[in-house]
């Protein structure tokens, strides 16, 4: 399995306003997963700097996004199925 890895810097947004923060994430993926491990924030089961608090899967061609939103849980804090986000779901009005 290929594991594929992208660093980037996220920009602070304050008020609207672009600062001068900036926030390194590391973005992963392979054939099973996409998984975003922004600098200093991780998971229950990860040690400090190894951990990826978001990931997204395809699950029957339905992509769900996975959160630990907090490191002391160890389940997933949300778990969003993504499959009324498909265009073929928009409803024309």
């Amino acid at each position: 399995m290929t594991k594929k890895k992208m660093v980037f810097n996220l920009k602070e947004i304050d008020g609207g306003k672009v600062g001068r923060a900036n926030l390194p994430v590391t973005v992963e993926w392979n054939e099973l997963a996409l998984v975003i491990k922004p600098e200093g924030f991780g998971d229950y089961y990860s040690s400090d700097g190894h951990g990826a608090p978001i990931l997204i899967e395809n699950r029957n061609g339905v992509p769900f996004l996975i959160v630990w939103a907090n490191i002391n849980q160890e389940d997933p804090t949300h778990v969003i199925n993504l499959r009324e986000a498909s265009e073929k779901a928009r409803v024309e009005g």
